[in-house]
Formats: structure tokens, C-alpha cells, sequence
């Protein structure tokens, strides 16, 4: 899937932390939307996708200088955005039943990309991801704000060799 893409380049030189997927609330947005204004690293949060929470991020893009809300946009587009993130993140909490029964293939193709992937633990999650996810601790915004800054401020090389580690799982031992 992410053969023959180029990663998107970014000239600003910032850290660019990524979701792309539906924006519902339920899945974790409500908690990005508080955590994004708390984070002080300099960083731009790039959204893709659309749902029921949209014009709330709509309303903190217009607020936040550092929020870029792209919409739908063709699959390749988001890949190539994957590609070149610096983060890759998915709010989602094992708040709810079914997160023991989700098949964690967003999270999948994250890691896929070769990006850290900051995430809280889902619990049908396996346990060999557990090594390549920057797990949030707990479910508190302040928490979720807390991974995003690490991570933004790691070296390129950190991010890099954490990514790469996460993509060979996925390529050499899932299907």
C-alpha cells in the first residue's frame, strides 16, 4: 500500500503530528481537541477525515494557528502525509466494550509508515505492539499532551529508529 509513495515534505521545519480517520468524538477526538491547545512544543497538528466532531475542530483550527483540518482528501494524499508526519497519533481510549474485540488496523497502518505512533493501549491490541507504540498512560487530556510533547521533542534519529522498528513488526511478522 505505501510502495512507490513519496513522504510529503514539510519546509517548515516543525514537527507535524498527524491523525487521519473519522472525527467522532467517541473515537478520542474530544481529548485531542483539549490536549492540542496544551501543547506548547512548537508542532502543527495535521487532521484528515470527517465526522461528527468536525466543526468543533473546525472552531480550534480557527483558534489555533498550529492546526491544519485538510477533510477528505484521496488515499494516497493521506498515506504520503503519513509518510512524512513526525508523529502519527490515535486518540482512541479503550473507554467502550468493543475496543477488546477491534481489529487495530489504523493502528496498523500507522506503524506500517515507519512513524512513532502514539496511542493509548486498546485491549485487543496483541502484545507485541506493545514495544512500538508510545503509550499514553492514562486517559487524561494532561496525559495524552505529556506523549505528544515527548515525542515531538525526541531527535529525528529517535523518531526515525522507533518507526523503523514499529514497520519492520508490521512487514515481517503481521499479514
Amino acid at each position: 500500500m505505501l510502495q512507490g509513495l513519496e513522504p510529503e515534505n514539510h519546509e517548515d521545519g516543525l514537527p507535524h503530528v498527524l491523525y487521519a480517520g473519522k472525527l467522532h468524538r467517541e473515537f478520542g477526538l474530544d481529548i485531542l481537541a483539549e490536549a492540542i491547545p496544551l501543547v506548547k512544543t512548537p508542532c502543527i497538528f495535521d487532521i484528515y477525515g470527517d465526522g461528527n466532531y468536525k466543526e468543533t475542530l473546525s472552531q480550534l483550527a480557527g483558534k489555533q494557528g498550529n492546526v491544519k483540518l485538510h477533510g477528505i482528501v484521496p488515499l494516497r494524499r493521506v498515506l504520503e502525509a503519513e509518510l512524512g508526519a513526525s508523529v502519527l497519533i490515535n486518540p482512541r481510549t479503550s473507554a467502550g466494550e468493543f475496543t477488546k474485540y477491534s481489529f487495530p488496523s489504523k493502528t496498523m497502518e500507522y506503524l506500517a509508515s515507519g512513524r512513532p505512533v502514539v496511542g493509548y493501549k486498546l485491549d485487543g491490541f496483541p502484545e507485541e505492539y506493545d514495544a512500538h507504540i508510545q503509550y499514553v498512560p492514562d486517559n487524561s487530556v494532561e496525559a495524552l499532551r505529556d506523549k505528544i510533547i515527548e515525542v515531538c521533542e525526541m531527535t529525528q534519529q529517535q523518531r526515525d529508529y522507533i518507526g523503523q522498528q514499529a514497520r519492520k513488526l508490521i512487514l515481517e511478522e503481521k499479514n
